[in-house]
């Protein structure tokens, strides 16, 4: 992704799980703000905090929606973290 002078971003755990959680309300929210920002040209900044929080929160049972995969996750994390820096 090309940069700009766009202000760097920090990506919210919640963001990641509503953009990955298709079920979800905030998943179109979510997934619309993480492509505004990659269309602006904004960095995306992660941090290992953010990706364990995340793998937590979608791989645990939940009310509303099932847990999901741990391998298809980790898959995820890997890849944001190589996206995001």
């Amino acid at each position: 992704m090309a940069t700009t002078d766009a202000e760097p971003r920090f990506v919210d755990t919640n963001v990641l799980v509503y953009a990955n959680q298709f079920g979800s309300a905030h998943h179109a929210a979510a997934t619309v703000l993480l492509r505004q920002t990659q269309v602006a040209g904004a960095a995306l900044w992660i941090s290992g905090q953010v990706l364990r929080e995340y793998l937590a929160a979608v791989t645990r049972s939940q009310v509303l929606l099932p847990p999901c995969q741990c391998q298809s996750h980790s898959s995820a994390c890997d890849s944001s973290r190589n996206a995001f820096g």
